[in-house]
């Protein structure tokens, strides 16, 4: 009888070899991106983006001015735009959902809306059901 400790390390290793064989085999690396270098960066930056799929749930503080600063038309746009913050009134949105892929996480930790189209080419041919839900 094996220990629970075991069993987890054994299944960690079965889906992990599972994941690259599958990884592998739909998104097959060519020249001169083939060496397994690159295929060990590929598997890490599509986990990646599969795991930054996230659902969210809340009302946004919203600053609905449009203030002209904001536009970024100068070099010097960022004072424009923080002094334009600092007299801004912002509002409590309504609450809303959303189911997105986060890009960077540690970095950038909300969804991009916009991003989805960019985000779902590689992961709909890995579960085409999870795009029909991120979509």
């Amino acid at each position: 009888m094996s220990r629970p400790a075991e069993t987890l390390t054994e299944e960690i290793k079965k889906t992990s070899l599972s994941f690259s064989d599958r990884f592998d085999k739909l998104y097959s690396p060519k020249a001169p991106f083939d060496s397994p270098e690159y295929s060990e960066f590929s598997k890490a930056m599509f986990s990646n983006l599969v795991g930054g799929i996230g659902y969210f749930y809340g009302s946004g503080l919203v600053d609905r001015s449009a203030a002209p600063e904001y536009e970024e038309e100068n070099e010097g746009f960022w004072e424009e735009a923080a002094e334009a913050r600092a007299r801004a009134k912002p509002t409590l949105d309504e609450p809303r959902e959303l189911f997105t892929s986060i890009p960077s996480r540690p970095f950038f930790p909300r969804g991009f809306l916009w991003d989805e189209g960019f985000h779902l080419t590689p992961v709909i041919d890995w579960d085409i059901d999870l795009t029909y839900v991120l979509f």
